[in-house]
């Protein structure tokens, strides 16, 4: 009897059924983003969030007051988005946020954990917008337009 178990466990074993998962290691979070050039730029960046991880991209003055934002989704390591504007030429500040966990698709929470507690590095913080949400990415960028 003891053998027919073993054997039944080692059929379903082979069938692949789902199996516990390492736990994800922390992912000291990457993040660039340059601007096109002219008065209606497009923002595009480099980052190494998981695929379908959602950002708000914003355009902010230098005090803080948002004047445009776009939501976006990484994909193989890259975002972008739509042109911006136009603006007044001059200097101001790209604000990219990421989402707080609970928001994000199930295929993001799984790297980065329920509360975001996989993300770490000088970009990540916790959420402002949603406190007790855990950690997001929050980075500021000036840029000039032109």
């Amino acid at each position: 009897m003891r053998h027919l178990a073993i054997t039944l466990f080692a059929i379903l074993l082979s069938l692949g059924l789902p199996r516990a998962e390492a736990a994800p290691s922390t992912i000291d979070v990457t993040l660039s983003a340059t601007p096109s050039a002219g008065r209606s730029p497009v923002f595009s960046g480099r980052t190494n969030l998981p695929d379908e991880t959602a950002l708000n991209i914003a355009v902010e003055t230098p005090t803080g007051r948002v004047l445009e934002q776009q939501i976006v989704s990484v994909r193989s390591g890259r975002f972008a988005t739509a042109p911006f504007g136009p603006f007044v030429p001059g200097g101001y500040v790209l604000h990219v946020l990421s989402y707080a966990a609970v928001l994000q698709p199930p295929t993001v929470q799984a790297v980065i954990g329920d509360l975001g507690e996989h993300l770490a590095g000088r970009l990540v913080a916790p959420s402002q917008t949603l406190p007790g949400q855990g950690n997001v990415v929050d980075a500021h960028f000036p840029i000039t337009i032109r």
